[in-house]
């Protein structure tokens, strides 16, 4: 019918046909407004190809620090931080089993021509439950993987909301999450945010682009709060959802926390790999509900 689409190449093939096929049709299953919906696939000989529609807007990585670098209003960027966590809330707990994305970035989000955020790019998603403990390699881009899948390979949800934290704080400042030219307490934009804050400048922080807001300052806050070292102390995107709603200003330790030595990982809400398919019932168009929360 004239629609353009976009063909995507899985750059190192496939290895084992049953496990991609399996996970192409839980993915193809996903209907939320800001997840990039599956239009069709293929595989032949190890070679994969997906089929998604062609969104002429592009990345966002693209309007942050690329070509259409402050060609977003304040309010758009708003709205695309509220809809990626809407997006990742419904991968997390809209299913009957919980999809770990494992590849938030702002290069991973789409924008329609009414500039509504989709987020895409299930190459490293994984389906997983609440039965068994699983193991994950650090896969994902450098700066947005969480630390406790570089230190000990075991991940949860939470490792999501670490790298969507760094994607607020992306959108929020207006450069790179790591950024070689730039001396080595500013290179890494989580480390540089705890120096401000440390030296409470971190209002300094925000993109020359965005005014300094209460709303902004929650967003910072929220940022920090998403990247913690320890999983434990980090939102669930349920409360992302909340906090981002409401403008509410989360605390922050005075100290920059570390990553901890030790972890109790039976204290952590380990999530695992799930071996049950998804019933075929419809899936609801939007699922991010929301509730009352308490500032961690």
């Amino acid at each position: 019918d004239g629609s353009l689409f976009a063909l995507k190449k899985l750059k190192d093939g496939v290895k084992k046909e049953q496990d991609f096929i399996s996970e192409i049709e839980i993915i193809s299953m996903l209907r939320h407004r800001n997840l990039l919906s599956l239009e069709g696939w293929c595989y032949e000989k190890g070679e994969a190809l997906l089929l998604y529609k062609y969104l002429s807007k592009g990345s966002l990585d693209q309007y942050i620090f690329g070509k259409k670098k402050g060609s977003l209003d304040t309010g758009v960027k708003s709205k695309i931080l509220s809809g990626i966590a809407a997006g990742l809330e419904y991968l997390h707990t809209g299913l009957g089993s919980c999809i770990l994305h494992r590849d938030v970035k702002a290069e991973n989000v789409l924008l329609t021509d009414d500039l509504e955020p989709l987020l895409c790019d299930f190459g490293l998603a994984r389906l997983i439950s609440h039965n068994q403990e699983v193991t994950l390699t650090a896969v994902g881009t450098p700066g947005y993987v969480a630390p406790e899948l570089v230190y000990t390979g075991r991940g949860t949800d939470k490792a999501d909301v670490y790298s969507f934290g760094v994607l607020a704080l992306v959108v929020a400042c207006g450069r790179r999450p790591i950024d070689p030219f730039l001396p080595p307490q500013e290179g890494r934009i989580i480390d540089w945010l705890w120096l401000l804050h440390k030296s409470d400048r971190l209002q300094d922080a925000l993109d020359p682009s965005i005014a300094l807001t209460d709303e902004w300052i929650c967003v910072l806050h929220l940022a920090l709060t998403c990247c913690h070292p320890t999983p434990d102390v980090r939102p669930t995107m349920r409360q992302v959802i909340q906090v981002l709603k409401d403008k509410i200003l989360m605390n922050l330790p005075t100290a920059i926390p570390v990553y901890p030595a030790t972890l109790d990982w039976s204290q952590q809400s380990v999530i695992t790999i799930s071996q049950s398919k998804f019933s075929s019932q419809p899936l609801s168009s939007d699922t991010s509900h929301s509730r009352s929360i308490g500032t961690p």
